[in-house]
C-alpha cells in the first residue's frame, strides 16, 4: 500500500510541476520549482510522516491548484498593483498571441 501511495504523489508532482513552471514563466527556474513544490508538499503533508495518506493528497491538489493560481495572478499583474487590469490580461499567457485572438 505504501508503494502505491509513493506512486500516487509522485503522478501528482509530475502532474503538478509543469502548470506550476508555466506559472513561474517556463522551465527556466528549477530551484524555485522546487522550493514551491518542497513548500506545497510540507503543507499537505499535516502529520509530517514525509509522505501523504489520501487525505493529505486530495489536499495537496488543492494547494498546487491554489499556488498555481496565486503564481498565475502575480505573472498577469505587471505593474504589481494587486489587479489584473484588461490590458495586463490580453498580454499576459492567455491573452493574445501574434495576431491571434485571445485563448480563452
Amino acid at each position: 500500500m505504501k508503494t502505491k501511495a509513493s506512486w500516487m504523489v509522485a503522478a501528482v508532482l509530475v502532474a503538478g510541476v509543469p502548470a506550476l513552471a508555466w506559472a513561474f514563466g517556463g522551465p527556466g527556474d528549477p530551484e524555485a520549482m522546487a522550493s514551491v513544490r518542497a513548500e506545497v508538499f510540507a503543507a499537505a503533508d499535516s502529520d509530517a510522516s514525509g509522505g501523504l495518506n489520501l487525505e493529505e493528497f486530495r489536499n495537496f491538489r488543492d494547494l498546487v491548484e491554489e499556488k498555481r493560481i496565486e503564481l498565475h495572478f502575480a505573472r498577469l499583474d505587471a505593474n504589481g498593483d494587486g489587479q489584473v487590469s484588461s490590458e495586463e490580461l490580453s498580454r499576459g499567457p492567455m491573452g493574445c498571441r501574434e495576431g491571434r485572438g485571445p485563448r480563452w
